[in-house]
């Protein structure tokens, strides 16, 4: 199912300042998640969403230099997704430039991002079909996107289901595992559970997790919560 996206025209940001470079993303890219920063205002409205977008790409042309905005997509505590560059080569993180990205609009520093946000993530994930979600200060030395937002990166709402109404309880019963075991492999990876590193007799597993729309990390994560430390 596809999102409904604002457009980035339909928010009024700014024409880029120079040339982007398109991208094709491959399946099962990470997503790398952002947030506003410290002190930043929380988006309440689709109005104040576009308001601060249009606040962020200012400061990333006019402050930082850059050719626009460097996130591909936003998302607001409505839910709204907001198309920044979108599948362009950003300007989010060295190195990571050529993944896709998603700012949560605000400061997630101590503020758990509400349901709505959290969500659209998600839908945004499977509709880029990403592989994991990744926060930003797991490449570059900053607090991004702040220890609350970063505990949902990191969790990343393993039971909500995502774009195609499918959870990952879901997805792994896809994947050949029986009810009861899908439910015991959920309860280790809530509880931060990862046993020995994978070997050969869990490949096919990890290839139909893989078929199943989830990324190398996320599909090692799941057979790693199935074996004993």
């Amino acid at each position: 199912m596809l999102p409904n996206i604002v457009t980035r025209g339909a928010a009024g940001l700014e024409p880029p300042a120079g040339r982007l470079t398109p991208v094709v993303y491959p399946l099962g890219v990470d997503l790398w998640c952002h947030h506003g920063g410290r002190n930043a205002a929380q988006a309440f409205t689709l109005r104040d969403s576009i308001r601060i977008l249009r606040g962020y790409q200012r400061h990333h042309v006019e402050e930082n230099g850059w050719s626009d905005i460097g996130y591909g997509w936003a998302v607001d505590n409505a839910g709204n997704i907001i198309e920044c560059r979108g599948a362009h080569v950003g300007a989010h993180s060295p190195g990571k430039n050529h993944e896709p990205s998603v700012v949560m609009i605000g400061d997630w520093s101590n503020t758990v991002p509400p349901p709505a946000m959290r969500r659209a993530v998600l839908i945004l994930a499977d509709h880029l079909r990403a592989g994991d979600l990744r926060g930003h200060r797991e490449n570059t030395a900053t607090d991004c996107p702040g220890d609350a937002g970063f505990a949902f990166v990191v969790n990343a709402d393993l039971g909500a289901a995502v774009g195609d109404g499918r959870t990952l309880r879901d997805r792994i019963i896809a994947s050949g595992k029986g009810a009861r075991t899908a439910d015991v492999l959920l309860q280790r990876l809530r509880e931060g559970y990862a046993g020995t590193i994978p070997n050969r007799s869990d490949s096919v597993f990890f290839r139909r997790l893989r078929d199943n729309g989830l990324g190398v990390a996320s599909a090692r994560r799941v057979v790693k919560a199935g074996r004993r430390s």
